[in-house]
């Protein structure tokens, strides 16, 4: 594990620590996660959206910390989640406590990440604290440790022999120096008990001694029997600081660090069971400033034939320095016989001169069976001659070689390693040794095989994924470009899958879609591709088309060959194929736009009740386009608030009673207008924006509602819901948010309409999920009704509490006999299952009295009022009044019972 991995795992168990016992993240914490340059991430399990990001995040990845906080990791990480879970398990095998992924930051480019994760709970809300690690350098990391490793090595050489011969000399002087100086205070002291006349020659000595004595760079220190400082030469002055005033009888003690080593060194030496003798000794000293160092010290007490202690001579020699050069030696003794990376020492020639254990352990060969032989018993033979040339060839000109190479153990499988090797030279430049850097990186390749293979290819079935097939098809595109050949892409989706999936399990559908990959592949040419883009879609390219319609025997056998029956686990299984197919050369020339023409007309495919091919119409691609643009507009007009909400009047005809009004859509155009619901609600069927627009109706009609309920204007509101946002599985739960968003408004005074016409392809569903939203104190309403084709369906299975005439019968039921004969018939219906009854699309006086007579008292229309603003109903409602006609209306029944009575 990498340095920064093992600092990652345990920053990630200090934060996991500060979670769980503070709740929330501390000060420190945050600090840490803010300003530290490890990449650091909050992510939600459930979503997979990133919460928080630090810095090193934001300069890791390129995007600005408030895009990432809004992004999903999976935009982050380029492996699927089949591949993501595959890596996980992988990780819990290996006994891993991280995953290895691959990233892709904002300029495009992917690298090699190390993720280490944990669950935390912040504020009531668990989320994963996850620290990633860019490993994509690891080289570079162990390129400065062979530099590091290098430099010590070359120290120990040098170093070594410097100290062995200083050391010597050390000993060598000073034992000298206390001879000489024994010797000489010998002499003085015979000179002086001579007589006068050999006072000269006396003197001439003492000058002799004198100049040695304050020559030698060490200090030189005599003290008498009290151990009182009675000389000092000139470089123990220098050592000590300390001027001739200052040591001329002072206390040895100011020498000392430690009262305690004066008082025992004064026992070791003066005791009178002392004997004296010249020892070597280390002990810790003070200068006069303070400063303490290690002394060298030789030194030996001074006694009269008698037995009598007469002083102490002590040479002193600052050691600080080499006590430092020894410490960097054993440090990097110990680098080298603990790296965890072999290493090699060896001649000019290539024998061996050392190894460490690493060495031994990834080589098999023990320092014995390797010091003295050559180099090349580690050669595999899967090199040849030419690599090894190039290589000293590289080491002679540059002093350095990196690269990887396979080697053989000493058991005889080879391995992968990556090795570096430094030339050693001396001062003339001439190389004296070659020391070798390695480690055995055979895991880490064939982890990258398996990344390589999980980032290339579909963990199902094993068929290239998106982003090999991607570059197959360049491939293929430069292939049919240099042969003038066409090739076709081939988008497939299988028909009928998802209903196996749901009904037998997933375990059921994953064997089938690899039988599928199976069959399809075995369908394909030499040099045609096929691959798996995700669920049941598989793409393929055709290539050395001579001419397009040249593919369709391939196009007749893979649709032949998916629709033959397969037995999974007992249960005969059928689905078909619907596929899209576009050629190149053609109207497009990025692989990106071939697929995008492939997916549109295997969907066209799909409308063409399916099991068979659609070649791509690029007229309807042109509409596609352009539909896709008036989205874009749409999207950017709800954000502007461009929309309005009109209201349209619902009154009942014989008493004047306002009952409600129907809440209607208008975009109200910057540079166009006021522009009505059927010049863009078309362009919004079965896209998500369709169930956007939906909700922002319902939201804005409940708001209206609770306006005119505080002005005190009781009426109801109803709103039009489209087949897509009724059948969304969360509908009544989002239904229920907008609710309580409005508690002031009743639930009851909400109507929501649906298109007798609507695709609801589950009429059971749907009733539950109507059901789910009746409970919450709506209503629905079926709208437009007798122009569809499963009226009695629709009143037996959905609870509905209005039905709406079709403004189309209201309009012509006074001139065909047909239409009065229908709505007669949706009346009889009504009545039947207890539903209430609106007329839609009244305009004149006539059709109001003709319903009424009929029986039909609701009703909206421009006869009644055209739609509009929210600020006009109040006002339209106190002036509001129907014609006469309408309310001395004699219904159909009225009169049959006045008949009866006469």
């Amino acid at each position: 594990m990498t340095i920064e991995s093992k600092w990652a795992r345990w920053l990630v168990l200090i934060a996991a620590f500060t979670f769980s016992v503070t709740g929330s993240a501390a000060v420190s914490f945050e600090d840490a996660f803010e300003r530290h340059s490890a990449v650091m991430l909050l992510i939600d399990p459930s979503s997979g959206k990133i919460i928080e990001a630090n810095t090193a995040a934001s300069e890791f990845y390129g995007y600005p910390i408030s895009t990432l906080q809004g992004m999903a990791i999976q935009q982050i990480n380029t492996l699927t989640p089949e591949q993501v879970a595959e890596e996980r398990i992988r990780a819990q095998k290996e006994g891993r406590n991280y995953f290895i992924f691959r990233h892709r930051s904002a300029d495009n480019q992917e690298r090699t990440v190390e993720v280490h994760s944990i669950p935390i709970e912040q504020n009531n809300r668990k989320l994963l604290f996850s620290i990633i690690s860019d490993i994509s350098d690891i080289r570079d990391r162990n390129q400065d440790l062979w530099h590091y490793q290098e430099q010590l090595e070359e120290m120990v050489a040098i170093q070594t022999e410097e100290l062995r011969s200083k050391t010597q000399l050390i000993i060598y002087t000073m034992g000298i120096s206390i001879v000489v100086l024994i010797a000489l205070l010998i002499m003085l002291m015979i000179a002086n008990s001579r007589s006068r006349d050999s006072r000269k020659r006396a003197e001439e000595q003492e000058a002799t001694l004198d100049t040695i004595f304050n020559n030698i760079t060490d200090a030189i220190i005599y003290t008498d029997r009290n151990r009182n400082i009675v000389t000092a030469n000139r470089s123990a002055k220098a050592i000590f600081g300390y001027s001739d005033e200052e040591f001329n009888g002072a206390s040895a003690a100011i020498l000392y660090a430690s009262t305690d080593d004066y008082i025992q060194q004064g026992v070791l030496r003066f005791s009178p069971e002392a004997e004296p003798h010249t020892d070597l000794y280390e002990i810790t000293y003070q200068r006069r400033t303070g400063e303490t160092f290690l002394g060298e010290t030789m030194g030996s007490v001074i006694k009269n034939p008698a037995g009598e202690a007469l002083g102490f001579i002590g040479v002193i020699r600052d050691i600080t320095e080499r006590k430092d050069i020894e410490e960097d030696l054993r440090r990097a003794a110990s680098v080298f016989g603990n790296a965890s990376e072999g290493i090699i020492i060896t001649s000019a020639d290539g024998t061996i001169l050392d190894v460490n254990d690493a060495y031994t352990t990834i080589t098999g060969y023990s320092r014995d069976e390797a010091v003295g032989h050559d180099s090349t018993i580690l050669k595999s033979g899967f090199h040849d001659e030419s690599f090894y040339q190039a290589m000293w060839e590289r080491l002679q000109q540059n002093g350095h070689w990196e690269g990887e190479i396979l080697n053989r153990h000493k058991n005889g499988h080879t391995y992968i390693e990556q090795l570096s090797i430094n030339a050693v030279v001396n001062e003339k430049g001439e190389t004296q040794s070659y020391i070798g850097l390695f480690y055995d990186i055979t895991p880490q390749k064939e982890h990258e095989k398996q990344l390589q293979h999980i980032a290339h290819y579909d963990a199902l079935t094993e068929l290239p994924n998106r982003l090999l097939f991607s570059d197959r098809l360049q491939q293929g595109m430069l292939h049919a470009d240099r042969q003038g050949d066409h090739l076709a892409v081939v988008y497939i989706d299988l028909d009928g899958f998802k209903e196996i999936n749901d009904h037998y399990g997933h375990d059921i559908g994953d064997k089938l879609l690899i039988e599928m990959a199976r069959r399809m592949r075995r369908e394909l040419r030499e040099g045609d591709t096929i691959a798996r883009l995700g669920g049941d879609e598989f793409v393929a390219v055709f290539s050395d088309l001579g001419t397009p319609d040249s593919c369709k025997p391939l196009l007749d056998r893979i649709l032949q060959s998916i629709s033959d029956g397969v037995k999974i686990n007992g249960k005969l299984l059928n689905v078909t194929a619907s596929l899209g197919v576009t050629f190149y050369p053609g109207n497009e020339s990025e692989p990106d736009q071939l697929l995008r023409q492939a997916d549109q007309a295997m969907y066209q495919a799909k409308l063409q009740n399916k099991n068979g091919y659609h070649i791509f119409d690029p007229v309807q691609d042109l509409y596609l386009k352009g539909r896709h643009e008036r989205i874009e507009r749409l999207q950017q007009a709800l954000h502007n608030n461009e929309f309005v909400l009109y209201y349209q009047p619902k009154v009942n005809m014989r008493t004047d009673e306002i009952i409600g009004a129907e809440a209607l859509i208008r975009w109200q155009h910057p540079e166009k207008g006021m522009l009505p619901p059927a010049v863009f609600l078309p362009d919004i069927e079965d896209h998500a924006l369709d169930i956007e627009l939906g909700n922002w109706v319902i939201n804005n009609a409940l708001q209206q509602l609770s306006i005119w309920q505080a002005q005190g204007l009781d009426i109801q509101v109803s709103v039009n819901v489209s087949a897509q946002q009724l059948q969304t599985e969360d509908f009544p739960q989002q239904l229920r948010i907008l609710l309580n968003h409005h508690p002031a408004v009743d639930p009851h005074s909400l109507e929501l309409e649906i298109l007798e016409s609507s695709a609801l392809q589950d009429l059971q569903h749907v009733s539950e999920l109507m059901s789910a939203c009746s409970e919450l104190g709506v209503r629905f309403a079926l709208d437009d009704f007798g122009t569809g084709y499963s009226s009695l369906t629709y009143l037996r299975t959905l609870p509905v509490s209005v039905l709406k005439i079709d403004r189309t019968f209201v309009n012509d039921m006074l001139n065909h006999a047909e239409d009065m004969t229908i709505i007669k018939g949706v009346m009889g219906l009504a009545q039947a299952f207890q539903r209430e009854l609106v007329a839609e699309g009244v305009e004149t006086p006539a059709q109001g009295q003709a319903l009424l007579q009929l029986g039909c008292e609701i009703a909206q229309g421009y006869g009644i009022a055209h739609p509009m603003p929210a600020a006009d109903i109040a006002e339209w409602s106190q002036r509001w009044q129907p014609p006469a006609t309408w309310k001395s209306t004699v219904t159909d029944r009225e009169l049959i019972d006045l008949a009866a009575e006469d």
